[in-house]
């Protein structure tokens, strides 16, 4: 989508931006959004350009918050622009409470705030957001110090509704991981290396994703309990073959992340969770003694790397359909639903982000037997002991919570 000294693009791993417009002088049902769209006022802002976004809907559904996409700016003088998005869902309350959205320059390898706070109503579209970006000649960047300041330089600039993780990340940090563990026999010639001779880890492609992305599954756990016997195939899983993991005499905690792409915060979650269970820290080590972690990393490659926000390739919410799932409809679902049925499962945990509260917390179950709702709930307790940001008083139990055929546990 190109225009005078700008020029954007959404055609890459996660990107969505549907349509761009200078003007709304071809759109006359908008006129009267703001009256239809409750006590909203229009929101104004001093800019040279204005340029009106609307972000690409996941399928047939309403859903259409995320958004990220390139800017090309070419100008030789300063301008000031303002990016108003026409049609995000309401979302408002993240960004009463300080949330902006991201941005980066391609030369720089962080993300950072935009400068000021988006303006944001609620229309007859959704919600409508607005905010300015300064460019000059004379602006600069400092990559090695990985700053920027208003004004900007001209240049490519990436915009995001929230920090990006892509397919195209996850991919590298699982291929990362397995080529630290490959180092193995290299343990006793690097220290850093030593605890890893005591961890076991393994990674499966449990299934292919309708767009043949992949489903991957990772192992972890310690060499206690562990039997020379490997688990059995599962019919219609594991399509590249291989060995499958070794079999252990201890229970498994199943943890997944991101089957909602635009809840990318449940990707760093996981990236954090797993740098910890992979550590030397005394408290990692008992829990790899005690327990086998299987390991999902993205539950829904599709519709992270088509820049959905809460669905499948069709839309779908997945978190939705693990009562009866279908694998011609919903094969990662139907994949999981599949290895746990033969695993001693003890906890499953799936990590979320919320669109509307602030924090680390916990939805959990509502358990009639009384036994297991009081682990449940000392479960929360002790993360709120051994992690300064989680919030216990924010963790929610009660019956309203369940959802049938959602997962067992969701940690937002």
């Amino acid at each position: 989508m190109q225009f005078e000294n700008v020029e954007f693009d959404a055609g890459f791993d996660s990107g969505n931006l549907r349509e761009v417009q200078e003007s709304l002088d071809g759109f006359p049902e908008l006129a009267d959004r703001f009256t239809n769209g409750g006590k909203s006022k229009p929101i104004h802002s001093k800019a040279d350009k204005t340029f009106y976004l609307w972000t690409r809907n996941d399928g047939q559904t309403k859903n259409r918050t995320w958004f990220y996409f390139s800017m090309q700016v070419k100008s030789t003088e300063r301008m000031n622009v303002e990016l108003r998005f026409m049609n995000l869902n309401r979302v408002q309350n993240l960004f009463k409470m300080g949330m902006r959205p991201l941005l980066r320059h391609e030369q720089m390898p962080k993300w950072q705030r935009i400068p000021t706070q988006p303006l944001t109503q609620y229309t007859s579209l959704g919600m409508e957001m607005a905010f300015c970006l300064s460019f000059s000649p004379d602006g600069q960047i400092h990559p090695q110090m990985g700053t920027m300041r208003q004004p900007c330089p001209p240049g490519k600039y990436y915009l995001a509704y929230c920090l990006p993780y892509t397919y195209k990340q996850a991919q590298a940090r699982i291929r990362f991981l397995e080529k630290l563990f490959a180092l193995e026999h290299l343990s006793s010639q690097i220290p850093r290396l030593k605890t890893r001779r005591r961890i076991y880890f393994h990674r499966d492609i449990l299934i292919h994703t309708l767009d043949g992305r992949n489903l991957d599954l990772l192992t972890v756990s310690s060499m206690e309990k562990i039997k020379t016997s490997r688990e059995v195939d599962i019919e219609g899983l594991y399509p590249e073959g291989g060995s499958r993991s070794h079999e252990f005499d201890k229970p498994c905690f199943f943890i997944s992340a991101r089957v909602h792409p635009g809840e990318t915060i449940s990707s760093y979650m996981m990236d954090g969770f797993v740098d910890f269970i992979i550590s030397d820290d005394p408290r990692a080590i008992q829990l790899r003694d005690h327990f086998v972690f299987k390991i999902v990393p993205m539950v829904n490659p599709d519709g992270v790397y088509r820049g959905h926000y809460r669905g499948d390739n069709n839309g779908v919410n997945l978190n939705r359909v693990y009562d009866n799932p279908n694998k011609e409809q919903y094969p990662t679902i139907w994949a999981i639903v599949q290895l746990i049925q033969t695993l001693n499962l003890e906890w499953y945990i799936d990590l979320h982000g919320h669109a509307n509260k602030p924090g680390t917390f916990l939805f959990g179950n509502w358990i009639p037997d009384l036994t297991k709702q009081h682990q449940m709930m000392t479960f929360a307790r002790a993360m709120h002991l051994n992690s300064h940001v989680f919030d216990m008083t924010e963790c929610d139990f009660a019956p309203k919570q369940m959802v049938q055929q959602s997962t067992k546990v969701e940690n937002r």
